[in-house]
């Protein structure tokens, strides 16, 4: 084996897995599990291979993490490090971002769905604030929204927002009250007023433009 923190490079899942196995430093390999996942995202548009090498990676983190010889903070270095391939799995397999020539079917949503629940259990067990809680409420928000969980979508949202306002973060707590507003008109419980004046509302914001797209990009994903 070797420390090389390499990234594995082709579509074909277990060659790639096996390429990341023979990275020995397990803290080594798993910056190359998530560089493998974003380069098999942007670069190949394989998603299965993301679910693939994300499944492995957390599997091979965890393992390591449980393992008595292990340090205090290592243990959790490498727990963390297992939650952020959840985040970026959840985020790569969502249907809301319509990123051009990805891929994104049923069993890959599923996939996507467990791991954002997945990536919020764990901001909440390791501890990691409110700003990363905020974030992997809306996280698991989207996905429940583009799947048609109404309900449990505008209360993940409305976490989100609350959490955003805990940690100070403006724009997001007005990114999420954008997509609970969103939520709100997909369920009939809200019209075009109340959507409108959130996405005013998130203009105004540092990067707003860019988030609103997002929002108008998720509504035309769900044809609303």
């Amino acid at each position: 084996m070797t420390n090389d923190p390499r990234v594995a490079e082709g579509t074909d899942a277990f060659a790639v897995i096996a390429t990341l196995a023979e990275v020995a430093d397990v803290r080594h390999a798993a910056d190359a599990y998530r560089e493998t996942m974003r380069r098999a995202y942007w670069e190949d548009k394989d998603v299965h291979v993301v679910v693939a090498v994300a499944y492995s990676g957390v599997s091979r983190l965890l393992a390591a993490a449980a393992d008595p010889a292990v340090d205090e903070e290592t243990e959790y270095e490498l727990r963390s490090a297992a939650k952020g391939l959840t985040h970026d799995l959840a985020s790569f397999t969502w249907i809301g971002w319509d990123e051009p020539d990805v891929v994104i079917d049923a069993s890959l949503a599923i996939a996507g769905h467990a791991a954002a629940r997945a990536n919020l259990s764990m901001a909440y067990t390791l501890d990691k604030g409110d700003l990363a809680i905020s974030r992997a409420h809306w996280t698991l928000g989207a996905h429940l929204l583009t799947s048609g969980d109404l309900e449990n979508a505008a209360i993940s949202f409305d976490e989100a927002e609350r959490h955003a306002i805990e940690a100070g973060a403006t724009g997001e707590a007005h990114l999420s009250l954008a997509y609970a507003a969103l939520t709100e008109l997909a369920a009939g419980r809200a019209g075009e007023s109340e959507l409108r004046a959130a996405l005013d509302r998130l203009r105004l914001d540092d990067g707003g433009e860019g988030f609103v797209a997002q929002v108008e990009t998720t509504r035309r994903v769900i044809g609303v």
